[in-house]
């Protein structure tokens, strides 16, 4: 279901942040005590989480779907050229940022001829993340508004941004600073985890106390036996099998003219029928990329694949559910 529902972004600054609905050119705003919150830099976490919480409060905003957006100077970033030691640039720019190991958040994007690398303090996002989830909001990303908007301040996005920002949704899973594993997690503060625990061994106690008391009665009296509750099991997506139920879009991600005309033709000839491309505003990609949003048999991915394959240097599949389209494929480089 990634960044299928989003309807919010929330674009943390350097000393405020704001709420902006996809359907409104309003914005909420929340500008943090400079004691609580400066220039990037949680002083107090405690008020910290009571400012947005009070600001929520006041708001009675649904909670939503939501992707977090930071601004410049919540996060890092620098661009080497792709050489032979740009891993020692990135170790250097490590040091410059000054991020203890533990806290450092990083996105590498390689294009062509350039390595991004994007750094921001994790804490501070997941701090934000913490007290959106304790009222029932989904947060889906922590993206940075550098892939989106031009500048090296604290700039302000409006309404159109936010439509790109929400729309785009193939910048939202490059920049994304969630780990794949850990997309929609609960974020729990190192306090929650100790009452987590605590609760967790008293329902391990209590659950054999009652588990020792029932078995005494059956064994005992052979009169009482406890009921069994059935667990209803989640019933399976069916795959889809047929060519003609598939729709996919193919993006050109490279901005060679007619890239994602060619993949459509073959497509075509493969038996697909409902078809359509578009072009990326990220015109470097190296590798293409297949993204399965719903579930389609073994015999239409091989048949994907093998023709790709003929075509492209390297190909990455993913299972998520990005858009209603049935498959996304994003375009990259030519075999050599």
């Amino acid at each position: 279901m990634l960044f299928q529902k989003l309807k919010i972004v929330i674009y943390l600054r350097q000393n405020s942040l704001e709420l902006h609905e996809i359907d409104s050119v309003e914005t909420q705003k929340l500008i943090f005590s400079k004691s609580v919150y400066k220039n990037g830099e949680v002083i107090d976490m405690e008020k910290f989480k009571d400012e947005i919480i009070e600001f929520l409060i006041k708001l009675s905003m649904i909670p939503q779907d939501s992707v977090i957006i930071l601004a410049d100077g919540v996060f890092f970033q620098k661009s080497f050229h792709l050489i032979s030691d740009f891993n020692e640039k990135i170790k250097h720019f490590h040091k410059e940022i000054n991020i203890p190991k533990n806290d450092l958040a990083e996105k590498i994007i390689k294009t062509k001829n350039t390595v991004y690398c994007l750094a921001t303090n994790k804490s501070i996002y997941e701090l934000v993340m913490y007290v959106f989830q304790e009222q029932g909001w989904i947060i889906e990303g922590v993206v940075p508004v550098t892939l989106y908007v031009d500048g090296d301040s604290d700039v302000e996005i409006g309404n159109e941004q936010v439509k790109h920002i929400i729309g785009d949704t193939l910048r939202l899973h490059i920049g994304n600073f969630l780990d794949n594993n850990i997309k929609n997690k609960k974020i729990n503060l190192p306090w929650k985890k100790l009452i987590v625990v605590l609760l967790s061994i008293s329902l391990i106690i209590g659950g054999l106390f009652v588990f020792n008391y029932y078995s005494t009665l059956i064994t005992t009296e052979n009169k009482i036996v406890p009921s069994v509750a059935v667990i209803p099991m989640a019933t399976p997506i069916p795959e889809i099998s047929k060519k003609e139920d598939i729709s996919i879009k193919v993006i050109n991600g490279t901005g060679i003219v007619g890239q994602a005309g060619k993949v459509k033709a073959l497509l075509i000839k493969e038996g697909f029928i409902k078809i359509e491309t578009s072009n990326s505003d990220i015109r470097d990609t190296t590798e293409t990329v297949i993204i399965y949003n719903k579930p389609v048999t073994k015999q239409i991915k091989a048949a994907i694949s093998k023709d790709l394959g003929e075509v492209f240097e390297k190909i990455i599949e993913k299972n998520e559910k990005a858009t209603d389209t049935t498959i996304e494929i994003i375009t990259g480089d030519y075999l050599k």
